[in-house]
């Protein structure tokens, strides 16, 4: 998997796209000579999740291997972070940013790299100005032929599944293609009671708050049939309350067909969006392929994507999902994930010292590309396919589906 990571002063929370946390590095100034100037850092880098548990640093569990745990680790080591500031990785310093990459990868293990180093502005906030976020999910033949029914072949199962894809592209309320949170229904409730007291002239300092963030498909393992809790407080009369946080704009659902890869075929479904719920491309892999198997009909599906009824869709297996890229945009568009060559020239080449560059965070003139797509085909879809292959969970799945689908039907 891919991921996009951001900084912050106290702590390094995942977000969307390509691979990329922000940092602050130490440096020398030249015009004035032994003082220290902070800057930050936009480091791209890549890794499996295979083998660890999640990308945050979990402090109170020190021997719990985290993405977040290796990287900071191989700061340490390769002396960007001084023994007294371990702890906080707001305190980096290191030499020149183009060596960066190299030294950091000298101290990580080999399903993580660091890519580019790249300075960019103090404003730049990689989730918050990450407005497109590209995924791909890749489902094995063998897998989609074990779910077909008696009579049904394969191929005719991957057209259906292919064709049922392009039916997510639009504006749609998912609110049944994702793990269900009931503290934003809760936050929601506590939101219109503080309103009403407040209105009544009472203070409601009991009120619970909440703070919202967004959700991403964090690759936990659900069973097939829970991608919704069967009782919650989401539900009013037998039918879903409306909750903006649902509604989320997808660019481009599609599907192909990959021949071979790694020695198998798969279809590769390639998704992009402005933003995602948790496990909602798992939901939307998951309903495609109960419609392709004749699981769920389509009628069902359209009620399930288009309507406030509440309707069960399984949730696909973690293991064929990745997070490939990122778009980044604000009010001035000064950072892209790889060469945008529409962004005009005047952010490119500023000559006002008032005015942040464009910054590229991967460079398509030399290796950088290169390696990232060496990384991403030989290193992450090689994992891929291994845990199809070797995963229990994956090889379970069609169980629990098998009685979705005979609940479902019923």
């Amino acid at each position: 998997m891919m991921m996009l990571l951001r900084r912050q002063v106290s702590a390094m929370r995942p977000c969307v796209g390509a691979a990329s946390f922000a940092t602050h590095r130490q440096q020398l100034s030249y015009d004035e000579p032994g003082k220290k100037r902070k800057v930050k850092v936009a480091l791209v880098t890549g890794y499996t999740g295979t083998g660890y548990h999640g990308v945050q640093i979990q402090e109170n569990a020190v021997d719990v291997p985290t993405i977040e745990h290796e990287v900071r680790a191989a700061l340490f080591k390769a002396g960007c972070i001084l023994e007294s500031n371990y702890g906080d990785m707001s305190k980096i310093g290191c030499g020149r940013i183009a060596h960066l990459p190299a030294e950091i990868n000298a101290h990580l293990p080999a399903d993580i790299r660091v890519f580019t180093a790249t300075k960019v502005h103090q404003s730049f906030r990689a989730r918050e100005d990450c407005i497109l976020r590209e995924y791909e999910y890749f489902l094995p033949l063998s897998f989609l032929s074990s779910l077909c029914p008696p009579g049904m072949s394969v191929d005719d199962a991957a057209k259906a599944f292919i064709k049922t894809l392009p039916r997510f592209e639009g504006i749609h309320d998912f609110h049944n293609f994702t793990k269900q949170r009931r503290f934003f229904y809760k936050q929601l409730a506590n939101k219109q009671l503080a309103k009403q007291r407040r209105r009544l002239g009472e203070t409601g300092d009991d009120v619970e708050t909440f703070i919202e963030h967004d959700e991403v498909d964090d690759g936990e393992h659900d069973p097939p049939s829970t991608c919704h809790q069967e009782t919650d407080i989401s539900v009013e009369n037998g039918v879903r309350k409306s909750l903006q946080r649902h509604r989320r704009t997808i660019y481009a659902c599609r599907g192909t067909l990959v021949p071979d890869m790694h020695g198998e075929p798969y279809v590769h479904i390639h998704l992009t969006g402005a933003s995602f719920l948790l496990n909602q491309i798992r939901c939307m892999v998951g309903a495609a392929m109960a419609v392709a198997t004749g699981a769920m009909t389509p009628s069902l599906f359209d009620a399930a994507l288009r309507t406030n009824q509440v309707v069960s869709v399984p949730t696909a297996p973690a293991e064929g999902l990745v997070l490939s890229s990122c778009g980044f945009g604000a009010k001035q568009h000064l950072i892209s994930l790889l060469r945008d060559h529409n962004t005009p020239r005047n952010l490119s080449v500023t000559v006002n010292p008032n005015q942040a560059p464009h910054r590229v965070l991967v460079s398509d003139t030399d290796a950088e590309l290169h390696q990232m797509l060496r990384f991403r085909n030989e290193v992450i879809y090689k994992e891929v396919a291994r845990m199809w292959r070797e995963s229990d969970l994956v090889a379970a799945w069609p169980e629990p589906f098998a009685s979705w689908s005979a609940t479902l039907n019923a």
